[in-house]
């Protein structure tokens, strides 16, 4: 919600928003996670205390990139095999 006035600078519909045909970028926060309790300001334990070790998932132009860690559509094991 934070870039929606830019969004709207920009005559750009599809950003900026979870809707249909839009292209979001966000983070999914666990408010459970142990470095972010008790939440009282949740943005300032997250900057704060618990930066990306909270963050469960990112998705850029709607698409998820990484969750839990790791990025998705990387071989990791593979990756490793390969180094050795």
């Amino acid at each position: 919600m934070a870039t929606l006035a830019g969004a709207k600078a920009l005559n750009r519909k599809n950003i900026s928003r979870i809707a249909v045909d839009a292209k979001p970028n966000f983070l999914l926060i666990d408010l459970n996670h142990p470095a972010i309790p008790p939440v009282y300001d949740p943005l300032r334990n997250l900057l704060h205390c618990a930066a990306e070790r909270a963050v469960k998932a990112i998705y850029v132009n709607g698409r998820c990139i990484a969750s839990d860690g790791k990025l998705e559509g990387l071989d990791y094991d593979g990756s490793v095999q390969t180094i050795r």
